[in-house]
């Protein structure tokens, strides 16, 4: 009976940081608040038209966002590996009415959707704004985090979790920095949906 009532108490405890939906149509969208920043965190869920294995090279092949990813006018993978597994990517974005931003990740993969018993790709990162010297005129990010967590799904589709936390630093205000971290959010998914079908198509044409 004891172990009873503490299952009732723990399940009628209130989340101290809930979230909060913000749409739900095209994609479910959430934010809560994110301590030590003003700029909230963002959690959003999709059903893509893309396999995990295609889905994890078209966000891993970092090099090729300038090609599909908005406002990207440099992206690389930086050599090396950290003792832990680690690798660290550098991008640069420069959106239309701000000064240039990068940032610098430090970028682990959990699950790969090729090895994994479940086919489930997953990775998740965190800035690391002094791994590479600042650049002038150009905004260095020091909050910038999320995680990827892509199932697979009948008939060749996937279940996705995009989970995000950026600040834009500079003179961007909380409140518009919130709207741009989920407003985007539908052309990122449309976007790297188009680029996992194109390598599917150009795998299938290979054979």
């Amino acid at each position: 009976m004891i172990t009873l009532a503490l299952a009732v108490l723990l399940a009628a405890e209130v989340d101290p940081n809930p979230w909060e939906t913000q749409a739900t149509e095209p994609f479910l969208i959430k934010t809560r608040a994110r301590a030590g920043s003003d700029v909230k965190e963002v959690w959003a869920e999709a059903t893509l038209d893309a396999a995990p294995a295609d889905i994890q090279d078209a966000l891993t092949d970092v090099t090729r966002y300038t090609s599909f990813m908005p406002y990207m006018s440099e992206a690389r993978l930086l050599e090396g590996r950290d003792a832990d597994g680690a690798q660290y990517t550098y991008q640069k974005i420069e959106p239309p009415l701000l000064s240039a931003r990068d940032f610098v990740h430090k970028v682990y993969l959990d699950r790969d959707a090729r090895t994994d018993p479940e086919g489930v790709f997953k990775n998740h990162w965190a800035a690391a704004p002094d791994k590479l010297p600042r650049v002038d005129s150009v905004i260095r990010l020091e909050i910038s985090e999320g995680s990827w967590r892509v199932q697979p799904l009948p008939g060749g589709k996937s279940y996705v979790v995009y989970r995000l936390c950026v600040d834009p630093a500079g003179a961007v205000p909380a409140f518009a920095a919130n709207r741009a971290n989920t407003s985007g959010l539908t052309d990122t998914f449309k976007n790297i949906e188009r680029e996992a079908q194109r390598r599917a198509a150009a795998r299938k044409a290979a054979r």
